[in-house]
């Protein structure tokens, strides 16, 4: 095999038919590729958790104002008086027993930290109500609605302020202040 050479200036040099990457660009390359993926999986990872957050904290405050919204139900049906009778700042829960009926409900006591939901999303949520310092014509209602995250307890709150809004006279035991 006669072999080909390549002159410039009159030095000539073998032309190889040899093509290719060496070892270290390859590796070189590999390296990089691979720190790219796990910087692609940890923000990946990031997000997922960042979302699950956010829809946890989505969820505990619809929580907290679906309980806010009882309670003025139950003040709307069964009067002021009803709902304000219990204003020491103790755990509370609404009662309802699944029963639709608003004429039903009723604040009861906490047993441990509050009405434990079914899960969502694979999160168990816990809230509690507290009627504090009631006066005649008004009451502050502060509803606390928690869930665990990994190793932390996450919380969030709704209060408002359940007046006496309707002066009418309450004849019976369901009845309601408003005409």
């Amino acid at each position: 095999m006669r072999r080909r050479y390549s002159s410039i200036s009159n030095i000539q040099y073998p032309i190889s038919n040899k093509s290719g990457q060496s070892l270290i660009e390859v590796l070189v390359a590999f390296t990089v590729s691979v720190l790219i993926g796990i910087a692609l999986i940890t923000a990946s990872l990031a997000t997922q958790k960042a979302s699950i957050s956010a829809r946890n904290a989505s969820q505990g405050t619809k929580l907290a104002q679906e309980y806010l919204e009882q309670i003025r139900v139950i003040r709307d049906i069964q009067g002021y008086n009803n709902t304000t009778r219990f204003n020491d700042s103790a755990c509370r829960i609404i009662n309802n027993s699944s029963n639709i009926d608003p004429k039903t409900w009723d604040l009861a006591n906490c047993s441990g930290s509050g009405e434990v939901l079914p899960p969502l999303s694979n999160t168990t949520f816990t809230r509690k109500i507290a009627v504090s310092g009631s006066s005649v014509n008004s009451a502050p209602v502060v509803v606390t609605v928690t869930w665990t995250e990994g190793t932390n307890t996450r919380t969030a709150t709704a209060q408002t302020v359940i007046s006496l809004w309707c002066l009418g006279n309450v004849t019976g035991v369901n009845a309601s202040p408003c005409p």
